[in-house]
Formats: C-alpha cells, sequence, structure tokens
C-alpha cells in the first residue's frame, strides 16, 4: 500500500479507478481496504467498477465515469 501511495503522489493522480470482476469476493475486500486507505492516507477518491465483460454496461460504465471525472475536477 505504501508503493500505491508513493506512486499516486510521483505521478500526481486525483483520483483511482478500481475495475474487478463480478462475484469475485476477495477482491471486493481489497477494494474497501484499498479505498479505506487511499482515502486516509492519501485523500484520494476511488471509484469501484465491477463487470461481468457485458457489452450492456458500457453506456453506464461512461456514466460513472464521467461523473467521477467532474468530482474530481471540483476538487
Amino acid at each position: 500500500m505504501d508503493f500505491v501511495i508513493k506512486l499516486a503522489g510521483d505521478f500526481k493522480v486525483d483520483g483511482v479507478l478500481w475495475y474487478q470482476l463480478m462475484y469475485r469476493d476477495s477482491y471486493d475486500i481489497q477494494s474497501s481496504y484499498f479505498e479505506k486507505i487511499l482515502k486516509e492516507r492519501a485523500g484520494l477518491p476511488m471509484l469501484k467498477i465491477q463487470s461481468d465483460y457485458d457489452v450492456s454496461e458500457k453506456g453506464p460504465f461512461k456514466t460513472r465515469i464521467e461523473t467521477f471525472l467532474e468530482i474530481i475536477g471540483k476538487r
């Protein structure tokens, strides 16, 4: 986690996009941990997106990512 926070600082990251496969509980647990640590230690927001590679997800993903970018832009 220290390495991820260092990279975020080195590259001046404004937010993190976490992409994971649906129905993977271990990934879901990790994402909660990462989100908490990123917020507490680096002040970074994180957007988690879960997918099962369905083409119909393209539109909703685009909307969620655009909204996340708008939120980051207002910081």
